[in-house]
């Protein structure tokens, strides 16, 4: 049968989910967009964490001077910049959770609706989630350069 049809091609349901995926991703164009928008979003999310958690960190400077002179550990100030990052990460996490929720409901009746697999969801707020956690390195920088003697001067 298929010699007497040479242009058609029978595919199972797994070879034909694969080529559509190759065709969308890298073929039209659209894939590759979404994973740059995705990547500056990561990149963009990043940044705001970051200078939000460097805000905060800097303006506690005195804070943080003043618990190393009365004995606490580097280790612990750090570790409570790092516990910062990560509750950010999850606010944020839940945050844009919710408005993908919103929006998901919005288009669900359009004919090209949102639809977020789990395996998508945990990739992308574990993505988040270490972005949090990367954005924090400079604040900890700040915090481990944090001279105790500074609380005694004018």
């Amino acid at each position: 049968i298929l010699r007497s049809v040479p242009a058609v091609d029978v595919l199972t349901t797994r070879e034909f989910a694969g080529r559509t995926i190759r065709f969308w991703m890298l073929e039209t164009g659209a894939g590759i967009t979404v994973v740059i928008t995705a990547v500056l979003g990561l990149m963009v999310g990043t940044m705001i964490n970051s200078q939000t958690l460097f805000s905060i960190t800097n303006d506690h400077r005195k804070d943080y001077a003043t618990l190393l002179a009365v004995g606490f550990g580097r280790l612990w100030l750090a570790s409570a910049v790092v516990l910062q990052s990560a509750l950010l990460g999850v606010l944020s996490t839940l945050g844009g959770s919710a408005l993908f929720a919103i929006a998901a409901h919005y288009l669900s009746q359009t004919p090209v609706p949102l639809e977020l697999t789990p395996n998508v969801f945990v990739g992308t707020a574990v993505a988040a989630f270490g972005c949090s956690l990367a954005a924090a390195l400079l604040s900890v920088r700040g915090v481990l350069r944090i001279d105790p003697v500074s609380v005694f001067q004018a």
